[in-house]
């Protein structure tokens, strides 16, 4: 097994991909990794419009978790089960339309996380149906 550091691992991530965060707040968060996504973005330009998916709230609100995303041009959109520690920058940047965020049951993302790991065709459930998490009334779109 190769060992890399935090910057190289965030030099890995090419423009325009999906990335997985797992954890719920700062809990098993992979802070380091997460700033060096972030570090790379400020050198470089790089990664451009990420899609970040995550279960929980990710982060403190303050100085961890999607707060390294929270700059123009570096996130595209989020996916998420809980919004409440996502940090002032990255929810001004949902509300100015700067980013597409989509909020779905907590629940629901984690069996269809486990549903894409296992390679199954996909989850269907009736969770959420009636609510705005309904893709007939606004499909999750903060």
């Amino acid at each position: 097994m190769k060992i890399i550091t935090a910057a190289e691992a965030g030099a890995l991530i090419p423009d325009n991909a999906t990335i997985f965060l797992g954890g719920l707040a700062v809990s098993s968060l992979p802070e380091e990794v997460l700033k060096g996504v972030e570090k790379n973005f400020l050198d470089t330009g790089h990664p451009k419009n990420v899609t970040t998916w995550a279960c929980g709230a990710i982060g403190n609100s303050k100085d961890a978790g999607m707060v390294h995303f929270a700059h123009p041009g570096m996130i595209k959109r989020t996916v998420a089960g809980h919004f409440g520690q996502t940090g002032a920058e990255m929810m001004k940047m949902v509300f100015d339309g700067e980013v597409e965020a989509y909020n779905f049951p907590q629940g629901s993302l984690s069996h269809l996380t486990r549903h894409i790991a296992s390679r199954s065709p996909g989850l269907l459930t009736k969770v959420g149906l009636g609510t705005f998490v309904d893709p007939r009334i606004e499909g999750g779109k903060l």
